[in-house]
């Protein structure tokens, strides 16, 4: 692991490529201070892979290293269904099998990794989809919040471009009312002298 990982800015420890061997508790010293960061690797799976059949059985399996005494591995199913293990036997996968199937551990109950299960009916039509992540494991709602946040920047810019050019063309613009009041003015002083 040593050749993996670096130091950055002086307190962040980079590990690249982690591996299961990897898990497990650090300690971070600064000065006399001390303070503990456990770093746990998982990887969930599904046998048979996707997709699977009605009638069928299958196995998800969340494989979890770093943990701490007392914790526990559970899965948590489309919903809301929730199995208190790390391996889930699904015999016989019904059409509400389909979805996305999570693996928390707890004390802190937070989802570590997770795996999207399809199920297709008997005569092969599919019965239950999770929609499509796009790039980088977004899905095409985030994906449509970041374009709807660039539109609205982009209108603001153009909003500041239109200001600033019509300010310039009112300065730009002299007063000609003013100058020749003024003219007319000195005309009539020098008539009455």
């Amino acid at each position: 692991m040593v050749k993996r990982s670096r130091l950055k800015h002086e307190t962040t420890l980079e590990i690249s490529g982690v591996t299961r061997g990897d898990a497990g508790l650090f300690t971070c010293k600064v000065g006399r201070q001390e303070e503990q960061h456990r770093l746990i690797v998982a990887s969930a799976s599904v046998a048979p892979p996707v997709p699977l059949v009605v009638g069928g059985s299958a196995v998800l399996r969340c494989d979890v290293d770093g943990l701490a005494d007392g914790w526990t591995v559970q899965w948590r199913g489309p919903g809301g269904r929730s199995h208190e293990a790390a391996t889930v036997h699904l015999s016989p996968v019904t059409e509400q099998d389909g979805g996305t199937w999570e693996c928390a551990i707890t004390p802190s109950g937070k989802t570590i990794t997770d795996v999207k299960i399809q199920v297709r009916g008997v005569n092969g039509t599919q019965t239950a989809q999770t929609p499509p992540l796009l790039p980088m494991a977004l899905s095409w709602w985030v994906w449509a919040a970041i374009g709807g946040g660039c539109v609205v920047v982009l209108l603001w810019v153009l909003a500041l471009i239109m200001y600033n050019r019509l300010s310039r063309r009112k300065v730009k613009t002299p007063v000609q009312t003013g100058f020749i009041y003024r003219k007319t003015t000195k005309q009539t002083i020098n008539k009455s002298i």
